[in-house]
């Protein structure tokens, strides 16, 4: 087999240019070189060295340049001016090399079939010189033409492509092998196809080998220090790629060409950070075809992972999630697929962390708390009643049957669920609050829930990576849930925090904020962008904003800003707001069943409460708020932006987005998700809003500046010992420098 046609023709080009003799040594020839006629006695050495001619030699007392140490003494056969004869060579070191023709009535011109020449150009006895391509004896694009005489051998070892040697030569088929399938999220299971979503923007490529330790690691948060760490687009890593390409809007890809058959792949995915490879074999019968891989799961190789043992190279991105009791951002992960074991509290070893939202007091804002515990005992303690007296349920489930006993239990086996119950207690003084915070913080009294949420709970409060840069830093993305009415409506939390938010997205990180969270980009930091202090850069330019909650609508319309969204003439902002990806996301939509065309990409949003009055200069639009009477819900709903905010695009290093919807809780309530435990309020399939965030997350968590290129092949580079033509692994040929020629034998 084959590589396929560029690599061919390519070969092709290379066997008129070249003349393969022991690995590349080209013939010189009658009438070309050193010439043809006479040659090969003293006096060519005469005229050429003069007394030099049989001077004694030996390793020590080397002959000059041009000659050669024979019987001890210098001589020289040929040089310039005086050629071989009969189609030899002249050598460096002045020796005649190849052939003798035969006597003129002796000799018969050879083919290279004859002379046993598989490949390449020969001299036959007669000084003829004889492509051997005009015979049909070329070599297989894998392959390169050495030796003498000449025969084609495997290459794929110089081109440090171990299953190269697989792919079908389609140069006499109507078309090259074509590898097709789709990048979706991975739903909760295999039959949850609600919530497998086409992942758009994925590079989908096949490496060289199949060795997964030849796959870059992939770096986590932020450097120490002041350093960026980008993740840009034109500086991506991928190892040893052989051919590479990027899903469509719908997830889609295609790999073409360079596609091996009837042997093992490993098949890589890599969607901003996360990663999964999967090992596949493309049937021998679908050479010269195009191969269609499974999109239905399980058979799909190309899905997102669940977990971190869910494939090979598995990478999930390091991600902190304030929660909120009004927004659960943190159930779009989990309903897209990722699995419990994915999750875990501050300071576990899991790729994501849930932090509970803190007020300005530093205690519990009230969003969902998480399951920092699997104990089947946990639960069943924490579910028995708070009352005074003995309690058999107590008895059973926590160690002893007294409300002291549950808190004992829980506080010291079951820290975050305490804290929950604990917080979920509140400070009012009916006897029911009293008996909560009796058997759940150690005390009836308001002061002893305080006490107990201070010294125990603040571990679990997002304060500690707003208040650290180390441990914000620490993150690929922090994403900030909406914590309901009056969250930070007197700006505290912002200016004590602020700077280190700031900091942490002009130094490549990643931030949702979602609604009131809006509080983080709002007055925080006015300067402007400078290319001798980028870190320093503000995020107040980003929008104009409502400081304070000022209304409630339950219900809107959210329209695409496509180019011709402004010739409509419903918005007073300038299409150069519009995202440069807008209508990858516009096709996202479409193939989502959300909205197309047809609905003028219009589709209905929940509670569309944006605090944003108008996008600035460098913000990006993605969706904007129409027909509805309410001048909230008419707000700019989408948009995100690159950091620093306002530097060049070569500048850019990290990326906020903004969403003034969020998720919204099925049974409703001004509360919904106050105080639960993650995931017990994350069930259900993803609804079509909540589809639209989670795309929002994936283009916030993508490699920034230019789009993600067509992911090209990466030409192998020569080994030290090697010399020729190789075939570079990509459809073309490596020049390997000359090799030193042998005598034609």
């Amino acid at each position: 087999m084959g590589f396929s046609i560029g690599l061919r023709r390519a070969f092709a080009l290379v066997s008129l240019l070249f003349v393969p003799f022991a690995c590349g040594g080209g013939a010189k020839v009658d009438g070309e070189g050193s010439g043809g006629g006479g040659g090969g006695d003293d006096s060519a050495c005469r005229e050429l060295f003069g007394k030099a001619c049989g001077r004694a030699c030996d390793d020590d007392t080397p002959c000059e340049d041009g000659m050669h140490c024979r019987a001890d003494k210098c001589h020289a056969e040929c040089g310039e001016g005086f050629p071989c004869s009969g189609g030899r060579t002249c050598s460096s070191s002045g020796e005649c090399l190849g052939l003798n023709p035969a006597p003129p009535d002796e000799c018969e011109p050879q083919t290279c079939a004859e002379a046993g020449f598989a490949c390449g150009m020969m001299v036959d006895e007669c000084g003829n010189v004889v492509d051997c391509a005009e015979e049909g004896l070329t070599c297989a694009a894998n392959e390169v033409c050495s030796g003498n005489p000449t025969e084609c051998k495997e290459a794929s070892g110089f081109a440090d492509c171990e299953v190269c040697s697989h792919i079908p030569d389609c140069s006499d088929e109507d078309q090259v092998t074509v590898l097709r399938g789709r990048v979706v999220s991975p739903g909760r299971d295999d039959d949850d196809t609600a919530n497998q979503v086409g992942i758009p923007n994925a590079v989908v490529y096949l490496l060289r080998t199949t060795d997964v330790g030849d796959l870059p690691a992939i770096p986590r948060g932020l450097p120490d220090g002041d350093g960026q760490s980008c993740d840009r687009c034109d500086d991506q890593e991928f190892g040893p790629l052989l051919v590479g390409a990027v899903s469509d809007a719908s997830g889609y890809f295609e790999l073409e060409e360079y596609v091996p058959v009837d042997t093992e792949l490993l098949l890589v995915v890599k969607a901003g950070k996360f990663r999964r490879a999967a090992k596949i074999t493309v049937p021998a019968s679908d050479a010269c075809k195009t191969s269609e891989l499974p999109t239905a799961l399980p058979g799909n190789p190309a899905r997102l992972p669940r977990d971190l043992d869910d494939g090979l190279a598995v990478n999930i991105p390091r991600m902190a999630v304030s929660t909120g009791r009004i927004d659960a951002m943190e159930c779009v992960f989990h309903k897209m697929g990722l699995s419990a074991d994915v999750f875990g509290g501050p300071g576990t070893d899991k790729p994501v962390h849930i932090y509970h939202g803190a007020n300005t007091s530093d205690r519990p804002a009230g969003g969902a708390w998480p399951l920092d515990d699997t104990s089947a005992s946990c639960a069943a303690c924490d579910d028995c009643s708070n009352g005074t007296g003995t309690n058999t349920c107590r008895t059973e489930h926590c160690g002893g049957g007294s409300q002291a006993d549950k808190f004992a239990f829980l506080s010291e086996n079951c820290v975050a669920r305490s804290c929950r119950s604990c917080s979920a207690c509140g400070t009012g003084n009916t006897t029911s609050a009293q008996n909560c915070r009796a058997a759940n913080c150690g005390g009836s009294s308001t002061a002893a829930r305080n006490d107990f949420l201070d010294s125990q709970c603040r571990p679990y409060l997002d304060t500690r990576f707003l208040e650290d840069a180390s441990v914000i830093g620490s993150y690929d993305m922090v994403v900030l849930d909406c914590q309901g009415t009056g969250y930070d409506s007197n700006g505290q939390r912002r200016d004590a925090h602020g700077d280190h938010v700031r900091h942490y997205v002009n130094r490549g990180g990643r931030m949702f904020a979602s609604h009131l969270a809006h509080t983080w980009l709002y007055a925080n930091g006015e300067a402007p962008y400078s290319e001798s202090d980028p870190l320093s850069t503000g995020l107040a330019d980003t929008a104009s904003w409502e400081p304070t909650y000022s209304s409630t609508p339950s219900s809107g319309t959210g329209q695409v800003t496509l180019p011709g969204y402004w010739e409509d003439g419903v918005s007073d902002w300038t299409p150069e707001n519009a995202s440069p990806r807008i209508e990858s996301f516009a096709e996202w939509l479409d193939s989502e069943g959300i909205t197309g065309a047809d609905q003028d990409h219009k589709f209905s949003l929940t509670d569309p409460r944006s605090m944003c009055i108008e996008p600035g200069e460098h913000t990006e639009v993605f969706v904007d708020g129409v027909d509805s009477g309410n001048a909230v819900a008419n707000r700019v709903q989408q948009f995100s932006f690159n950091t620093p905010y306002g530097a060049p695009e070569e500048a850019a290093c990290g990326r906020v987005a903004y969403s003034g919807f969020h998720v919204v809780a099925g049974g409703g309530g001004s509360n919904p998700f106050e105080h639960v435990l993650f995931p017990e309020h994350c069930g259900g399939d993803l609804s079509d809003q909540e589809k639209v965030l989670l795309y929002m997350l994936f283009d916030l968590g993508a490699c920034v500046g230019s789009e993600p290129p067509m992911i090209p092949c990466v030409p192998a580079t020569c080994p030290s010992d090697a010399c020729g033509f190789m075939p570079d692994g990509c459809g073309g040929v490596v020049d390997c420098g000359a090799c030193v020629p042998t005598p034609v034998k």
